[in-house]
């Protein structure tokens, strides 16, 4: 017998919710913000660090602690993360 499959329940997310930008991977998560009164959305980009990848999804380790209630974006995280770098913002 070759050795017995360990499993375990690691944090994962959709291979595509990971972007890379400028030497680091993201996710972003959906802003909780009460005073947006608009129906717009609002993004905040949280670094992450790659693990393994499997069937699709890839584990993540979160460098900054949040909510274990965030809504993390599983689609389109490349155009969130296109339209926030090309809109010239500054620090």
């Amino acid at each position: 017998m070759a050795g017995k499959l360990l499993k375990a329940t690691v944090p994962a997310v959709p291979t595509g919710a990971i972007v890379s930008y400028q030497g680091q991977d993201y996710i972003f998560l959906v802003a909780d913000d009460a005073k947006n009164t608009d129906s717009s959305v609002t993004f905040e980009k949280i670094p992450v660090a790659r693990g393994t990848s499997d069937i699709g999804y890839t584990e993540i380790t979160l460098l900054n602690k949040k909510p274990g209630d965030a809504k993390v974006v599983v689609k389109g995280a490349f155009f969130i993360l296109a339209k926030m770098t090309n809109t010239g913002e500054e620090e």
